[in-house]
């Protein structure tokens, strides 16, 4: 897809949920240990030794760069490109792990088309798109305080099980799963259209995107916001 600015955007996260992050730590962590370690410990509540021997297998830019992709995951992602998504991979990266940022960088360049888009940040909710798919309750609920009418593409984990919200759509690889996704993309998409008609029709205007309250405003042949915008609420993105 050619880089058009008007195609609506799907940012899409890069640990599980189009790579195998979780699973790919925890099988290199069994080879680190001891024949007669006992296995005592979740994960997310793991100890401090094994905490140290996990910052230790990030530190490599070829572990992230080779982790396996998730093909359920990459399956959303074709089908948001197919209906017109431009796809931008918006991933968190290790504030002082800068072989990690590396190796992302890497993963995308070897299994993506060479027009996705990468952006590595600390904080997504940051980021403006129309959808975003990510596995992690914490990052969807922040992401969804700056948009609170995006939608949210989730694939389904042990760990975030318990979690809901009308924006989300949980994605445990069903059928029905699937077609809720294209649904809710398909929203999207009309709505993008309807924005497309608003601009038709008031010709030579530019439009000015109040990110704040997701609103649109005209603005008059690109001198400044109106001060009494004759269209003062035109639609919700």
């Amino acid at each position: 897809m050619s880089e058009d600015k008007a195609c609506p955007i799907a940012l899409v996260d890069m640990d599980n949920s189009i790579a195998k992050y979780e699973e790919s730590l925890l099988k290199d962590l069994d080879k680190l240990r001891s024949p007669n370690e006992p296995i005592n410990w979740e994960y997310h509540t793991e100890p401090d030794y094994i905490r140290a021997r996990m910052d230790l297998i990030r530190l490599s830019s070829t572990w992230w760069e080779n982790l396996p992709p998730i093909t359920r995951g990459l399956e959303i992602v074709n089908i948001m490109r197919s209906m017109g998504f431009r796809i931008v991979i918006c991933t968190q990266g290790p504030r002082k792990n800068a072989a990690a940022w590396q190796g992302k960088m890497l993963w995308v360049q070897k299994n993506l088309p060479d027009d996705t888009d990468i952006i590595i940040t600390r904080d997504k909710g940051l980021i403006y798109g129309n959808v975003l798919m990510d596995d992690f309750p914490d990052y969807i609920t922040n992401w969804l305080k700056h948009r609170p009418r995006g939608l949210v593409i989730m694939p389904a984990h042990h760990y975030n099980k318990d979690f809901s919200h009308s924006n989300v759509i949980r994605d445990d690889g069903s059928p029905e799963a699937t077609e809720k996704i294209k649904d809710g993309l398909n929203k999207i998409i009309l709505k993008d259209k309807d924005a497309e008609k608003v601009n038709d029709v008031h010709g030579c205007h530019n439009y000015l995107r109040d990110l704040k309250n997701d609103r649109v405003f005209r603005t008059d042949c690109g001198k400044g916001i109106l001060k009494n915008p004759i269209m003062p609420i035109t639609y919700h993105l």
